[in-house]
């Protein structure tokens, strides 16, 4: 009789099969949140808020690029005020594509482009109920490598010389990106679901109406002033440095 099964610390061959499964189910499970999170975005890019947001923000990208070639030598302090400043505005021109995904543009681009999800075994009823992903999506893959480009422009500035700063500044811009896409997208999720067809105008209900009361009421929380201090804090890793 075999008994090492039996011995203190032996694994029985039941538990590495259960092992393998855990693991295989858990890849199954990330590959298809990577199709949902592909197939949200790629519908939230047909929309006219999301062309437009992005053309803005790449737009806006060139001042702010080339302040960082002009002023990381002379200024090495001026860097992060930059990426604070790039940051801000393109957060700003990240809401038009949640404004899409509140309203009933984004659910119309999934039925448009229904065919390229389904035939993966991804519902529409998944998508709809997971639209939130797309606007990370969004402002990761296309927020995020504006602000690193700003950030590459200070690095090839003659005589930088802040290569830890801008490492620390990169992955706190990309914290901040992450976090920023998933509240957006958080929000314009739930303005969807309490206003449907009249989503759009809740969610931008909830973004200007706090920020029209701030002068009055400077202790009222606004959408802007919670991220701004988010990325203060992310931005604050550079500057320690």
């Amino acid at each position: 009789m075999d008994t090492s099964a039996l011995q203190p610390g032996s694994r029985s061959p039941g538990s590495g099969a259960a092992a393998s499964v855990r693991f295989g189910s858990l890849g199954v499970t990330l590959r298809r949140r990577a199709c949902i999170w592909r197939a949200s975005r790629r519908a939230l890019e047909t929309c006219t808020g999301a062309q437009f947001g992005l053309w803005l923000a790449r737009a806006a990208s060139v001042p702010f690029i080339i302040a960082g070639l002009y002023t990381a030598r002379p200024l090495a302090e001026a860097i992060d005020a930059i990426a604070s400043m790039a940051l801000s505005t393109f957060s700003v021109f990240a809401v038009l594509p949640a404004l899409s995904a509140a309203g009933s543009a984004h659910a119309a681009a999934f039925e448009r482009s229904s065919g390229l999800f389904v035939s993966r075994g991804i519902t529409l009823s998944t998508l709809r109920a997971e639209r939130w992903l797309g606007v990370a999506a969004w402002v990761v893959v296309h927020l995020l490598p504006l602000a690193l480009i700003v950030l590459a422009g200070c690095a090839i500035a003659p005589g930088g010389g802040r290569a830890l700063q801008l490492t620390a500044l990169a992955a706190g811009v990309s914290v901040y990106t992450l976090a920023f896409g998933v509240g957006l997208g958080a929000l314009a999720q739930l303005c969807h679901k309490l206003g449907q067809s009249r989503g759009q105008s809740l969610l931008f209900g909830l973004i200007i109406v706090p920020e029209l009361l701030s002068p009055a009421w400077p202790s009222l929380p606004t959408f802007s002033s919670i991220y701004s201090e988010l990325l203060d804090a992310c931005l604050e890793l550079g500057v320690r440095l």
